[in-house]
C-alpha cells in the first residue's frame, strides 16, 4: 500500500493544489476506490503517523496537521525537491496567523509553483497575479494619454508603488504580449482588452491577487473619501442548494460590470470590485 500511495501522490501533483487537506482527500477518495476496505485509520497508518482517526480529522477540517508531522508525511509519501517545499509551505501557511507572515509564506508557494511550469507562457501568467501592482498597471496604461512614463505611472497609483516597481510591471505586460510601446510617442498603448488566465494556474494564480485586493479594501474604508467608495456587506441565512445560484449571480453581476465598462468611450480612473461570498457557519454533523 505505501507504494501505492507513493505513486498515486507522484501522480496526483501536489503542486496543483493550493490546500494539503484537499491533496489528502483526493488521495484517499482514488485508494478507496481500487480498495474498498481502505479507511482513513489505515490512512494515517500508511502516513506514518499512527494507529488514529487523524486523517478523517485533519481532511475535514477539525484539526491542522503539524509541522512535525508534515515533515513525517513528505517522507512518507515520497515527496522531494519542489514538491516537497510546496507541501511544508502549505502546511506552513494553514498554520500561521499572522497575516504578514500568510503574505510571505503565499509568494514563495508561488514561486516554488513556477518552478514546477515548464511553458514559459504559463509562468509569466503566474507572476502576473503574484503581484497586485501588475493588473493595476495593465489598466491604467488604458488611461494615461500621451507620453507617459513609470515616474508618471506610479505618481497616480493608490497606495503608492515606486517607479521602479512600475518598470517591472511594464517589462513584464510587454514581455507577455499585452502592451507595446509606441516608439513615436513613447506611450504604453494596451495590445489585449483583458487578460485572460491559463487554466493551469487557476488554483493558485489568484489567490495572492485576491489576498492582497481584499487588504486594498480594507485600507479604502478610511484612505478614500466615501463619495469614491463602496464598500457594504449583507449577512444572509440560504440552503446549501441555493449556493449555486448565488454564485451564478456573482458571474452575472461581473459580466454586466465588464459590459458596461467596455462602453465608455474615455476612461481615466482605475477602479477595483470585489465580490466575495463565503461560508460563517460550518456544516452540521449528522446524528
Amino acid at each position: 500500500m505505501s507504494r501505492l500511495l507513493t505513486k498515486l501522490a507522484q501522480d496526483l501533483n501536489v503542486c496543483d493544489y493550493v490546500d494539503y487537506k484537499i491533496f489528502f482527500r483526493a488521495l484517499y477518495e482514488i485508494v478507496k476506490k481500487e480498495h474498498p476496505h481502505f479507511t482513513y485509520i489505515l490512512f494515517t497508518e500508511e502516513l506514518g503517523l499512527g494507529h488514529s482517526n487523524l486523517m478523517n480529522l485533519i481532511v475535514n477540517g477539525q484539526r491542522k496537521l503539524s509541522r512535525k508531522n508534515a515533515q513525517i508525511v513528505v517522507t512518507a509519501l515520497g515527496l522531494v525537491l519542489e514538491k516537497r517545499r510546496y507541501f511544508l509551505r502549505l502546511v506552513e501557511l494553514d498554520n500561521s496567523r499572522n497575516i504578514k507572515k500568510r503574505t510571505e509564506i503565499l509568494e514563495k508557494i508561488i514561486e516554488i509553483k513556477s518552478e514546477s511550469i515548464e511553458d514559459e507562457g504559463t509562468r509569466q501568467q503566474l507572476k502576473f497575479y503574484s503581484h497586485w501592482l501588475h493588473g493595476v498597471v495593465f489598466e491604467l496604461v488604458e488611461v494615461m494619454e500621451g507620453k507617459h512614463s513609470a515616474e508618471t505611472l506610479a505618481a497616480r497609483l493608490i497606495p503608492h508603488a515606486g517607479a521602479d516597481e512600475v518598470q517591472k510591471s511594464l517589462d513584464l505586460l510587454e514581455s507577455m504580449a499585452l502592451i507595446r510601446r509606441d516608439p513615436e510617442t513613447e506611450q504604453y498603448i494596451k495590445v489585449q482588452p483583458h487578460f485572460i488566465m491559463d487554466e493551469k494556474i487557476q488554483n493558485l494564480g489568484p489567490v495572492a491577487f485576491h489576498n492582497k485586493m481584499i487588504d486594498l479594501a480594507k485600507d479604502s474604508l478610511v484612505r478614500s473619501e466615501e463619495e469614491k467608495r463602496d464598500i457594504s456587506s449583507m449577512t444572509l441565512a440560504v440552503p446549501q442548494e441555493g449556493i449555486a445560484q448565488l454564485k451564478a449571480m456573482v458571474v452575472s453581476f461581473q459580466e454586466q460590470v465588464v459590459a458596461l465598462a467596455e462602453k465608455f468611450q474615455s476612461k481615466d480612473e482605475v477602479y477595483q470590485i470585489n465580490v466575495q461570498l463565503f461560508p460563517l457557519t460550518a456544516k452540521a454533523k449528522r446524528k
